[in-house]
């Protein structure tokens, strides 16, 4: 597929708009008819490449286009606390949903109106720094909300009898991977006075949001 877009555009360079971030490497791969080099640049920079050509531009480059970035793997999402003692991995396709907890005890632990959190596989994280400078606290009987010992950064939340379940902080996350939706607000009874939940069409639930484990 990427062989088929970098001859496609090579034949038509004139009718390709880029964005600013993708320009150079791409413009360089298609003048080549470099598919690895272009496969690269799609890599590095999927959402950019998602605009890779206007509406206007011919339709056989587009659909092969495409065909490329289905092809490429999900990447895995890295994150962290504040002060960067504390960097992780999450597999890719690790995170699919996200709520927005507005019940008192996140309140406190986040300092603000709700705590956005999404569910994960223990088994699809990884520590890459810092592991020893993660601090647990037990906010309630067997449930561990875990924080940068540094920073304070708050970084997951578990069940001391579901191990292989966590909840990560959707903050820490250096980027929000594609495909991550909302799911809905949940405790949203007790959330704060002085917030005030937006219209935004989700789901408004009074305790958990139904099937979590």
């Amino acid at each position: 597929a990427c062989t088929s877009l970098a001859q496609a555009a090579a034949r038509d360079l004139d009718r390709v708009s880029l964005p600013l971030p993708l320009r150079v490497p791409c413009m360089a791969a298609l003048r080549r008819s470099a598919a690895g080099a272009l496969l690269s640049a799609v890599r590095a920079r999927p959402y950019e490449a998602a605009r890779l050509y206007v509406p206007a531009a011919p339709l056989a480059p587009r659909r092969a286009f495409a065909a490329a970035a289905e092809a490429l793997p999900a990447a895995a999402v890295h994150g962290g606390c504040l002060c960067g003692a504390v960097r992780y991995k999450l597999a890719a396709g690790a995170a699919t949903g996200f709520t927005m907890c507005h019940c008192a005890t996140c309140q406190k632990a986040s300092g603000t109106a709700f705590g956005a959190n999404t569910q994960v596989a223990s088994e699809t994280l990884q520590w890459l720094a810092g592991r020893s400078s993660i601090k647990e606290y037990e906010s309630s009987p067997g449930k561990l909300r875990a924080f940068c010992g540094t920073c304070g950064s708050p970084l997951y939340a578990r069940l001391t009898a579901k191990p292989e379940v966590m909840r990560m902080r959707l903050g820490t996350f250096d980027e929000v991977p594609e495909g991550l939706a909302p799911i809905g607000h949940i405790f949203a009874g007790s959330k704060a006075k002085w917030e005030t939940l937006p219209e935004d069409g989700l789901p408004r639930y009074p305790g958990r949001e139904p099937g979590r484990q």
